[in-house]
């Protein structure tokens, strides 16, 4: 059971970053920064989605839950803007806590959508974000320190 899901994010994996031009050359702090930029470009996306979705949700509770996700998204952008300079001066550990502290905001997004009639591709975009994320932790561990 437990090989399943690690053989689906190693595709995963593969398959985001296989569609990164230059990943496939990037040493490991290239292909970190590619990725960062990567979720960054995801984050920004998902937040103007949200800030769409905030003047057209009827459901009171569920406009309410957009703009607290549109803060979560602002911190989880500022997050992976954190990453990249601890990236740029060579501080690997600082980009994974930082890259972590974006996925925690993306599951707060989550978490206030729960039950809610929240738009579909939002719910894809935190778990791309999250996924993305997750690539990050990977490769800024195996950066030596």
């Amino acid at each position: 059971m437990i090989f399943v899901p690690r053989h689906r994010i190693l595709l995963y994996c593969k398959g985001v970053l296989n569609q990164i031009p230059g990943a496939t050359t990037a040493d490991l702090p290239g292909l970190a920064k590619i990725t960062i930029d990567l979720a960054s470009s995801n984050a920004t996306k998902t937040l103007q989605l949200i800030k769409s979705l905030v003047p057209k949700a009827t459901n009171s509770k569920l406009k309410e839950r957009y703009g607290t996700c549109s803060e979560h998204y602002d911190n989880a952008i500022g997050d992976l803007d954190d990453a990249q300079q601890h990236l740029k001066t060579g501080d690997p550990m600082g980009a994974n806590l930082s890259a972590s502290a974006s996925m925690d905001e993306v599951g707060d997004c989550d978490d206030e959508l729960k039950g809610l009639p929240a738009d579909p591709s939002v719910l894809k975009g935190n778990q791309d974000l999250n996924n993305i994320c997750g690539i990050i932790l990977v490769i800024a561990n195996l950066i030596p320190r």
